[in-house]
């Protein structure tokens, strides 16, 4: 009996203890999932659920046989596998020989899987990566996705739309506004200010990259809003000491993919931010500059410099458009037997409308062009009205000349002839293009924290342009400028002042290094478009920009007597093309001319009365241009590097 109470007791004791772990287990359980469910209310579930999705370090697989016999098979692919890895090593190395070539090598392996470029991915450095990024065609997948792939509330991140007027005006304000909308007129306040204030440090230091990337990933499909990052980041990439910040939150993966992009604009802009950002070289590319050709490196070496400058309201995405973009033998519109002189043809077809040509008569000419074999002349479009220079062989070319004109026939449409012809017909080349801004009018003076107009001043703008062509190293080999109208007057400013200052050796080297000058409808002593009465200016308010422009200016007069004094003591090839037809603004189809030929003439150099208007006379229609042809020539003389 007093076993039985025994062996009854210790059961109790064991159910007891049972009783109280499973019951402490269950209240474990409840006390999880009371807390998940209470922080399922305050939490975003869907953010948790896309956080599962983490970034792994991939390491392969590979068994190891102490007793596996050796076979060529297995040493070659062992070999295959170190290669990257050993290319990488070198790329990474800070003072290696054959670092370029190592990346190259590295950019030219395509037979890597998934795994092995996000390994790789993660152990590739921030400076390595800014230079695999310059390398053409190279594997997106060779890039760190970043640190900053969490999304974000909008409505929470941007809070001070209910604090702030962004809209720039009292009312009242509408109902219901897009994320998007307050999203992409954060950024361009952020833009505007880091513009006008120089606070591109102060937005890293606090930490807004991140914020921007995921900016970036919600509106990847607007391109306005990857337009205005991309000049964000172009703000951001002078700093040198902020390419490890760039790199961990992504940018310079985002930076690869837009150079890749077919968008001009995102592709010159993240072109000139790693050129920035790459540790290899010293040269920068500050806001008003942007790096047009070679995108990429380049191992050959840059011999020449082309400089485009645009004139009032244009810009590097629009001044050097191709007129119509046309492609095709259009362009042709007439030949000649080899009795008839090149200077007939050209006084007979200068009133003929080139886009008027009927196609079907130029394709047969095409089309019977081996039957035509030699004895015929092509003439080109745009063919100057009266010439200073008697007319010669860049009106025309031989009808047997089949690499020219095979050439001039495949080239595609462009949105910047500079940047797409040139470089094909002359190698080792650079194109560098200024984009700045101007207005017509100060009525909508947008922002109340810049000096009005004291920046827009033509000398003031021109010695802030000068320090920024500087510091990307235009000045060290020869230059040719290719200006259109305010342009011009640009280049005759930096030029002036350069001359002036001749005591350092940098402002000697940028115009003694000028070889070349291309004036496109330049008004040397102003326009009388830009010319208004009193009452008028009272109504019109003209911008700074279009009071300098004013007829027989002072300061325009003095400029290009100083000009006159410059080119004499320092001789180069001038060139200038002037307009003789007005062009039409407005819906009413207003015509106005701006620079009339006398205005346009510098009083040097060639000239060339062109049958276009101003904003034309900038714009071929197609490699068989005269303007574009008379161009190449002239950069081929400076530049002796035709492409065969």
């Amino acid at each position: 009996m007093k076993l039985f109470r025994r062996n009854l007791s210790k059961n109790n004791k064991v159910l007891l203890w049972s009783a109280s772990i499973i019951g402490g287990i269950g209240l474990i359980i409840l006390g999880i999932r009371q807390t998940a469910a209470y922080l399922n209310t305050i939490v975003d579930s869907s953010v948790l659920m896309r956080k599962r999705n983490s970034d792994y370090i991939f390491i392969e697989d590979v068994p190891f046989e102490e007793q596996e016999e050796f076979k060529l098979l297995t040493w070659w692919k062992r070999k295959k596998r170190l290669l990257p890895w050993r290319l990488l090593e070198i790329a990474n190395a800070p003072d290696s020989k054959f670092r370029m070539r190592a990346l190259e090598s590295l950019a030219a392996i395509k037979s890597l899987n998934d795994y092995q470029y996000q390994h790789m991915a993660q152990v590739i450095t921030a400076r390595t990566a800014v230079s695999l990024a310059r390398i053409k065609d190279v594997d997106q997948r060779f890039f760190f996705r970043g640190i900053a792939s969490l999304q974000y509330e909008t409505k929470k991140a941007w809070t001070f739309y209910n604090d702030f007027d962004i809209y720039g005006f009292v009312g009242v304000r509408p109902s219901v506004v897009a994320e998007e909308t307050v999203l992409l007129l954060s950024i361009e306040a952020l833009l505007h200010h880091c513009i006008a204030t120089g606070n591109g440090r102060a937005v890293v230091e606090n930490g807004a990259l991140p914020l921007l990337f995921s900016c970036q990933r919600e509106l990847s499909y607007d391109s306005e809003a990857c337009i205005l990052l991309s000049r964000l980041m172009m703000e951001l990439s002078i700093y040198p000491e902020f390419l490890e910040d760039l790199y961990q939150t992504g940018w310079i993966t985002v930076l690869a993919e837009w150079m890749q992009s077919k968008n001009q604009k995102l592709s010159i802009a993240a072109a000139s931010c790693l050129a920035n950002l790459d540790d290899d070289s010293s040269l920068k590319y500050e806001r008003e500059v942007l790096l047009l050709h070679p995108p990429f490196k380049n191992n050959d070496s840059i011999k020449t410099d082309i400089v485009l400058i645009h004139g009032l309201l244009g810009g590097v995405h629009y001044t050097w458009r191709q007129r119509g973009n046309r492609k095709g033998p259009v362009s042709i519109f007439g030949i000649t037997s080899p009795g008839e002189s090149v200077e007939n043809l050209c006084n007979r077809a200068t009133g003929l409308v080139i886009d008027e040509a009927p196609i079907e008569l130029t394709n047969d000419i095409l089309k019977k062009e081996e039957e035509l074999e030699s004895g015929y002349v092509f003439v080109m479009t745009d063919i100057p009205v009266t010439e200073i220079t008697s007319c010669n062989t860049c009106c025309s070319f031989e009808g047997d000349d089949k690499c020219q004109l095979e050439n001039a026939l495949n080239s595609e449409s462009t949105n910047c002839w500079p940047k797409d012809w040139l470089p094909v017909d002359c190698k080792n080349l650079r194109v560098v293009g200024i984009n700045y801004d101007t207005r017509l009018t100060d009525w909508r003076s947008w922002c109340p924290l810049r000096d009005r107009g004291a920046t827009r001043i033509l000398a003031e703008r021109c010695r802030k342009l000068l320090q920024q062509l500087m510091a990307c190293g235009i000045g060290e080999r020869p230059i040719i400028w290719i200006a259109h109208s305010m342009g011009g007057l640009l280049v005759k400013h930096m030029l002036i002042q350069a001359w002036q200052n001749s005591k350092s050796e940098k402002m000697k080297k940028f115009y003694q290094n000028t070889k070349g000058i291309v004036f496109l409808s330049t008004p040397h002593i102003g326009s009388p478009w830009a010319t208004l009465h009193e009452a008028w200016r009272i109504l019109f308010l003209p911008s700074t920009e279009v009071d300098e422009l004013r007829y027989k200016s002072p300061i325009l007069q003095k400029l290009h007597e100083e000009f006159k004094t410059f080119i004499f003591e320092n001789p180069m090839e001038i060139i200038s093309f002037v307009e003789t037809k007005s062009m039409k603004l407005t819906t009413f189809e207003w015509e106005f001319h701006c620079v009339p030929p006398d205005l346009g003439d510098p009083g040097f150099g060639t000239i060339y009365e062109i049958p276009l208007g101003h904003m034309d006379i900038c714009k071929p229609d197609g490699k068989f241009s005269f303007i574009y042809q008379r161009i190449l020539a002239l950069v081929r003389s400076i530049a002796p590097n035709k492409v065969k």
